[in-house]
């Protein structure tokens, strides 16, 4: 078949006639300059040259300039020629023969120029279909009734980590699969040829650079006209992403499940306040069977209807702007006893009908951390407050005061006597006697007052919302009395002791805690000094308060 030079397509139309032409005006020239040698008189004119330089023309330029050629070479080969009886002349022969010329040369022309036009539509064609075949966003193929391939699209081959050559008759899918894979195909293969159907089929595909890739394969059957399998029609889908998703997917529904079914976290989902699931730790933690809290109000969990309410009223604005809503509070376990929760919940949908509570049992953090409380704030030995909730107490006695216009007293107690009792008897009956005071000193106050040992045998007594001086020293009087009384020791002695007693006043003498308890100690040295179980007010001598 003759094979025509493929068109100049990186050329414009305009630089490609001009080549064209270029080429034509070269034959014609070589022609005149060579007609006596190439072309003796009985041959005539140089018609070969005029007729390839036509044809070249019609390729290169199209139609109509093809026919603008032609009618430039029949003038050439009427006027250009061997001369004729020594000059030019117009002859018969010479103008039959040009005009055959163009009636050849035109006609050669026109199908010339259709056969151009039909090649090149066969080839744009062709392209497009290879454009389709080779650049289709997913992997295509035919394999034959053993398995092999016998076309593939580059998508394809790009797959495989192969030329076209490697495996086009020489190898098949199997060649490229898992075992695993490999035994799907071989499975579903004869199902292929004998339904005419195969997938979607889900396997992995291995390149031969050892890259591998999750495909999906869909195939059917081509047959002769006999119903014999000739070939599949394969088209093969890369899911490698999607499968990776799917896995991921996978494995954290496998991690949320672990978590959400943990045994050490309850949580609860409440569709307007009743329990619609729940995990097996939250029956742990409130001491029910399984199932036994599904379908129940989560009111049963709290320690009354009104906790509830307050709890609902508290949470119900930071869930419906969609924040979390997190708070440490009692709730009741099934043996009626309250445990402490750390609750912690969110809203599951745009109507907040739905929530998800989770919840973690605290009880033994709050007992230690009351007990690490109770240790920062009182004194090991007497249980009694120590000097920083004494400072703290007394710092709210007086914010009170200030607003309801009642007095504070502050009485600071030394022991005397004291220690004589610890130097004779040793610090194990000392020990004993300052518990013995501390329990005696509890029973002459108030409720609301307090009592405090801030160092060795020195007490301090808080006495908020007095009415006068008189109470405090009604009270001041029933604790002299209770000192007096003897204390038995463990090895069956008897001692006694007594308190050296400063009082100040707020806000007579002040409102800064420190100042006040400053003057009680100054009170309470002046009283020292004077003698034993006495009681000194700041600012008072002893003749102004023993006449008041």
């Amino acid at each position: 078949m003759l094979q025509l030079p493929q068109r100049p397509e990186t050329l414009t139309a305009a630089r490609r006639g001009a080549a064209c032409w270029a080429a034509t005006l070269a034959i014609v020239a070589l022609a005149l300059a060579l007609r006596a040698w190439i072309w003796p008189d009985e041959f005539g004119h140089p018609y070969l040259v005029y007729y390839v330089a036509t044809a070249w023309i019609f390729y290169g330029c199209g139609l109509t300039q093809g026919c603008l050629a032609v009618a430039l070479f029949a003038v050439a080969a009427y006027r250009v020629g061997p001369p004729l009886a020594g000059h030019w002349t117009l002859q018969t022969d010479r103008l039959a023969q040009t005009a055959a010329y163009v009636a050849f040369g035109l006609a050669f022309g026109i199908v010339l120029d259709r056969w151009r036009r039909t090649v090149a539509a066969l080839r744009a064609s062709e392209a497009r279909l290879l454009d389709l075949y080779d650049n289709a966003p997913c992997g295509q193929h035919s394999i034959d009734a053993e398995g092999r391939f016998v076309n593939a699209n580059a998508l394809m081959l790009s797959w495989l980590g192969c030329g076209r050559d490697e495996v086009i008759g020489r190898l098949g899918p199997t060649d490229f699969c898992t075992p695993e894979g490999r035994a799907q195909f071989e499975a579903q293969f004869p199902a292929l040829k004998s339904t005419g159907r195969l997938g979607p089929l889900e396997l992995d595909l291995v390149s031969r650079d050892g890259t591998v890739r999750r495909v999906i394969v869909l195939a059917s059957a081509v047959r002769d006209a006999a119903g014999r399998f000739v070939k599949s029609r394969s088209v093969l889908y890369d899911i490698s992403d999607m499968h990776r998703l799917r896995s991921r997917m996978q494995q954290l529904n496998q991690e949320q499940e672990a978590m959400l079914d943990n045994d050490l976290v309850g949580i609860a989902k409440l569709r307007e306040g009743i329990i619609v699931w729940k995990n097996k730790a939250l029956a742990r933690i409130f001491g029910y069977p399984h199932q036994q809290l599904l379908g129940q109000p989560a009111l049963r969990l709290y320690p009354d209807e009104q906790a509830w309410q307050d709890f609902e009223a508290a949470a119900r604005e930071p869930l419906a702007a969609g924040r979390h809503y997190r708070t440490q509070l009692p709730m009741r376990h099934h043996s009626g006893d309250l445990i402490w929760i750390d609750l912690s919940g969110v809203r599951l949908d745009g109507d907040a009908h739905e929530v998800l509570w989770m919840m973690a049992d605290i009880t033994p953090m709050k007992r230690y951390q009351e007990q690490v409380e109770h240790i920062a704030f009182h004194d090991a030995l007497t249980g009694l407050p120590n000097r920083l909730l004494l400072s703290d107490r007394l710092l709210q006695a007086l914010l009170q005061a200030g607003r309801v216009g009642r007095k504070v007293a502050l009485c600071y107690l030394d022991l005397d006597g004291f220690k004589a009792v610890n130097d004779f008897h040793g610090h194990e009956a000392g020990d004993a006697l300052l518990r013995e005071v501390a329990q005696r000193l509890q029973r002459c106050v108030r409720g609301n007052d307090t009592v405090a040992r801030i160092g060795g045998d020195e007490f301090v007594m808080l006495l908020p919302q007095i009415e006068s001086r008189g109470e405090c020293l009604a009270i001041v009087e029933r604790v002299q009395g209770a000192l007096a009384q003897p204390v038995a020791l463990a090895d069956g002695a008897r001692v006694t002791v007594s308190a050296s007693i400063g009082i100040s006043f707020h806000p007579t003498h002040g409102s800064d805690p420190g100042t006040l308890l400053n003057l009680a100690d100054a009170a309470m040295f002046e009283a020292k000094h004077a003698g034993t179980g006495l009681v000194r007010i700041h600012g008072l001598s002893a003749q102004s308060q023993a006449a008041d």
